[in-house]
Parts: structure tokens; sequence; C-alpha cells
């Protein structure tokens, strides 16, 4: 295997670890692989209750490269700013211990930040379906952009997709920028904390790169929990609250971002309230009404690019644009499954 660096410069990969015995394994072993060998890998175990943690010391017995520490559970956010303090590179990653990247990944990560003279890159990335691999990239296209340029849209771009630049874990970022601004996670925020730590970085960064071709980290779908609707109803509130007081003042285009992220938000709320188990239409009518009034209350065709929507999206928005409740109960709850289910044979 060629471990020829096109940099020396060490790269930091955060990964925190809750109860991944089943997982972890791939992960590590596709990190150890890695054609770009300066790295230290930080496993922050957030209090396991598996066998991960002595997974864990196993594979830093055999690589010293790897660095355990265990702390006491306080959720992912901990976990990685944890990992935080205790990174030394001069680049900085963060993946999920159930997900695992291809060999070149780091490789390029740190060739594309190099190249643009970037102080973040985002890239590509694969969802994992059974035995299938599907390809996404940003809504961004590839390039180099001044923080500005990117900061009119990052909150949400009117495509109902909620905040751009969504995950941390297909990226990699200078690490003297998270520590000269103190840059964390929000350890009280549980919906969307990854989409405000990239905005907070963008903020504070010069140039951003973007390379869509990059599709070398690969996100098990079993990893996308399925959330109880009252949790996500209520955490998504939290994460908007924070938004709403801390980026109103900072990001251009403010008052327009916030009211596409609210119809975003509604796509969100009733994907999920539809595909809870055992549910009947009857049971969640007020509830859906709920948020089909809430997204009334203001002209949606105002906050939404109709025209850069996908066919799926752009069905919901009629549907929610014109308060059709009943249908989209029916069409998320048995059109989609069952095309879903096509598609995955």
């Amino acid at each position: 295997m060629n471990h020829k660096n096109s940099s020396n410069k060490m790269v930091s990969i955060v990964i925190p670890i809750f109860n991944e015995e089943n997982n972890i394994r791939d992960l590590l072993n596709s990190l150890i692989g890695q054609t770009y060998i300066n790295i230290e890998i930080i496993l922050v175990d957030d209090g396991s209750q598996d066998e991960s943690l002595e997974i864990c010391k196993r594979f830093s017995a055999e690589d010293s490269r790897i660095i355990v520490i265990s702390k006491k559970n306080g959720g992912v956010s901990s976990a990685r700013n944890v990992g935080i303090e205790y990174s030394k590179g001069e680049y900085i990653c963060f993946f999920d211990g159930d997900d695992y990247i291809e060999e070149s990944l780091v490789s390029k990560l740190v060739s594309t930040i190099e190249n643009t003279r970037s102080d973040v890159t985002f890239t590509g990335y694969n969802l994992l379906y059974g035995n299938r691999k599907i390809p996404r990239q940003n809504s961004v296209n590839s390039g180099v952009y001044s923080s500005e340029e990117l900061l009119t849209t990052v909150l949400d771009n009117g495509t109902m997709s909620g905040i751009q630049f969504g995950s941390a874990c297909t990226s990699i970022y200078r690490l003297d920028i998270i520590n000269a601004f103190k840059i964390r996670f929000n350890e009280n925020i549980k919906i969307n904390e990854d989409g405000i730590f990239n905005i907070e970085f963008i903020l504070a960064s010069d140039l951003v790169s973007i390379n869509n071709d990059i599709k070398l980290y690969n996100y098990r779908q079993s990893s996308l929990n399925k959330r109880d609707y009252e949790f996500l109803k209520d955490n998504i509130e939290i994460a908007t609250i924070y938004i709403e007081n801390n980026f109103r003042e900072v990001l251009p285009n403010f008052e327009t971002q916030i009211a596409s992220r609210k119809v975003s938000e509604s796509l969100w709320l009733i994907l999920n309230l539809c595909q809870q188990e055992n549910i009947k239409y009857s049971g969640i009518k007020e509830e859906l009404s709920r948020i089909l009034s809430s997204v009334k209350e203001s002209p949606v065709e105002k906050f939404v690019v109709e025209n850069e929507l996908g066919k799926h999206k752009l069905v919901y928005y009629y549907l929610i644009r014109n308060g059709m409740s009943r249908t989209i109960y029916f069409l998320t709850r048995y059109i989609v499954p069952m095309f879903t289910r096509i598609m995955n044979r």
C-alpha cells in the first residue's frame, strides 16, 4: 500500500463512541488503513455499556496513533468537545463510530484544503441502504468561496433542506480557528448541532472549499436515528431559538433564511409524525393541521425556490402549501414506504 503523503501535517480525527461494539471495528480498520498516515485517532468513549471501550483499547495497544479517552455519558457533542481539547493536529476531522470511510479519504481532504488554502473543506458522501450505496453531495457546487458568499443562504437556501452544511463528518477543519474562536459543539442542542457548529466556523473563516467529487464517507442508515416526534419537535424548537438569538445580527438575509427554515421544519415534522409506529390519521389530524396552519401564516412561495426543488419535495411543497393533510398522511405512510421497499430489493 502506498503511504506517501502530499503533506506531513498532522490530522486529528475525533470519534465519539457509545455502544458501537458491532460497528467500531469497521471504522477503526478503515482508519488504520488510511494512505495518509500522519494522523492521531482520538476515541472518546461516552460511557458505553457494551464492549466498545475494550475493543478501542485493543486497537490502541496495536497502533500508537490511537488515543482512548473514557468519560461518563454526556452525549455526542460533549464527547466531541473532549476530543477537541486533546487534539494536537493542524487539521481536525469528526467521524461517527457507526460509519466507515474509504482508505484515501483523509489524504484527499488534506490535499483539497491545502491546495485551495481554505479554512474548511466540505465533501460529498454516501448513504448506505443495506447493500446499496447512494451518493450524495452538497447543494452548493464545488469550488472555493468566501464566507460572505455562503452566509446568505447557509441557514436555509429555500429548497426545504435546512442548514446547507448539516454534518461535521464529511469535512476537514483548521484546528487553530476552532481554538482561536472557541468554537465548540453546543451540548444543549440535540438537533442541528453539527450545522450550527459549521455556521459558527464559517463565520470565523475567510475561505471555504467544497469538493463534491469526494464521496468517500459512508453513512450507515441505521445510524440515522428514528426520533420520537415530541423529541424532534422540542429540539427543533430549541435549535431554532438558539439560531434566532445568536445569528440574527450576523447572518445576511436572516429574515428570509429563518422563514425558509420554518418551511423546512414543517416538512421534517410531517415526515416524522406520519412515520410513527401504529399511528392513524385520526390520531394525528389535529397536529398535522397545526403544522400546516403555522406554515400558511406566511406567504410560503416567497421562501421556497420552487424551480430548484427535487420532484419528491415539489410534491410535498404543493401539498403543504394547500393544507392537504390527509393526502400528506397517505403519501408518507403508504406510498413512499412502498417505493422504498421496491428500490431496496
